[in-house]
């Protein structure tokens, strides 16, 4: 059965983390997310993304948010996993690296929580894996037109003595 569209809206995820252990010897944390959609068929988790390594912090704020279809009438469950970068291996395969903790949540908890936004303690061996931050927000398509006329004056002469700049 086809998706019907008007129960379809695009969502910005934007993730923080708070209070990480420190979980190296030397130095601190360099915290990376990796989200993850359950697929309701097979129970498989689905890639979303990866979110850039932050160097040397246990309180990290991703600035690019994952764009993901937020279906009103279905369960979509997903997980979140917070690493510590090892410096010796690339990012991904994620699973190279030392996981910290993790969140599972549904879009719709997300989206259905005040202010849509969810703070989750993390779960894993750590006493205190720290708690991860979790805000949405829909985004919106308007379809303005933008409009914009650019002008200079006095601009130097770029083509010699004989030539007059375009």
């Amino acid at each position: 059965m086809p998706m019907d569209p008007n129960c379809l809206e695009k969502v910005s995820l934007f993730l923080s983390a708070r209070n990480l252990p420190n979980v190296v010897s030397w130095g601190t944390t360099d915290p990376f997310l990796a989200v993850y959609e359950i697929d309701p068929k097979s129970n498989a988790m689905v890639k979303v993304g990866v979110t850039p390594c932050l160097k040397d912090t246990l309180n990290p704020d991703y600035a690019t948010p994952f764009m993901l279809d937020y279906m009103f009438e279905a369960t979509q469950n997903f997980v979140v996993r917070c690493y510590h970068y090892d410096g010796k291996h690339p990012i991904e395969p994620c699973e190279k690296h030392q996981l910290i903790g993790e969140v599972r949540f549904t879009l719709s908890q997300l989206m259905c929580s005040a202010s849509t936004s969810l703070s989750c303690g993390m779960s894993n061996g750590h006493k205190k894996p720290g708690t991860l931050q979790l805000r949405a927000e829909p985004v919106v398509n308007t379809r303005d037109l933008f409009q914009v006329t650019f002008s200079a004056n006095k601009l130097s002469n770029k083509d010699g003595f004989f030539g007059k700049s375009d």
